[in-house]
């Protein structure tokens, strides 16, 4: 949230239950906060015209490793949903959608203001004002997320009757369906990663990639795990912080699971022979580079 008294602006976090209110940010206009879709992040718009320090910024939720990313005017930061990334206003010699990609790099994707991803990623819909790139009116449009095939699809945006109109998507799951007429800019999600856990039928216990190369590291996300527990003596349970999942003594079982993990250590064993039948791997933060 943003908290203005005698014009000066700054970002605060407080819980839902009304406590644990915090200042974030020391500025005098930090404006425009925008939260990451792990949670991890907060992007902002820095409002200093002519400022040393102004632009748009990236932060952990308590104000820490902050980061400029653009240092041009940069209002309404608005992440991709996975989070590699934010489109937002850029001033260069006039208002333009700009996104910046995580590792580095600005695109630059013409004329317009506030844009927004689509729950999938594949568009950006985003405001013209009038007189803006040509269109005499203004309107609402949607483009591909790389700037491409844009079209109009509301020729009375409220732009011009108020001065601002932040235009946003419908969730919908995987990736979204265009409206009729409109051209089809979705991608194939990616598949999960595939892990082979298995167990017995003598005393051993295993982790393995695709490859069948042991486990020792991961990265935070969703896997698709083969699992085959071939004793009834045995089990296999994998356990970390806020994640626990296993097959049963005195059952076998075959098929596949899916394991969504977060960042943590991690350690899998045989609940009849925690001791002898054993092994642990680590699930790593998935990166951002500002």
């Amino acid at each position: 949230m943003e908290e203005q008294a005698n014009a000066v602006k700054r970002i605060f976090t407080i819980s839902v239950s009304g406590t644990d209110e915090r200042q974030i940010t020391a500025g005098d206009r930090d404006v425009q906060p925008a939260w990451s879709p792990n949670g991890e992040w907060i992007a902002f718009y820095r409002d200093l015209s002519g400022a040393d320090d102004a632009g748009l910024y990236v932060m952990k939720p308590d104000g820490s490793s902050r980061r400029r990313l653009d240092s041009r005017g940069a209002g309404y930061p608005d992440w991709s949903p996975n989070g590699a990334k934010i489109a937002y206003d850029c001033t260069t010699t006039t208002h333009e959608v700009c996104v910046y990609t995580e590792g580095g790099g600005v695109a630059r994707l013409g004329v317009g203001y506030e844009p927004a991803f689509s729950p999938d990623g594949a568009r950006i819909v985003f405001v013209m004002a009038p007189g803006q790139g040509g269109d005499v009116d203004g309107g609402i449009y949607v483009m591909a997320a790389d700037g491409s095939g844009r079209v109009e699809i509301d020729t009375k945006t409220s732009f011009h009757y108020t001065g601002l109109s932040h235009p946003d998507w419908q969730p919908c799951r995987g990736a979204c369906p265009p409206a009729p007429g409109m051209p089809t800019f979705t991608k194939r999600a990616r598949p999960p990663a595939i892990l082979r856990a298995s167990v017995g039928p003598g005393f051993t216990i295993s982790l393995r990639n695709k490859a069948r190369r042991k486990v020792k590291s991961l990265v935070e996300g969703r896997y698709s795990v083969r699992l085959r527990d071939r004793s009834r003596r045995h089990s296999f349970h994998v356990k970390g912080k806020k994640f626990d999942a296993r097959t049963t003594v005195p059952a076998t079982f075959t098929g596949t699971q899916g394991w969504q993990l977060g960042a943590g250590k991690y350690r899998f064993f045989c609940d009849a022979h925690p001791r002898r039948m054993r092994g642990s791997f680590l699930v790593a933060r998935r990166p951002y580079r500002p």
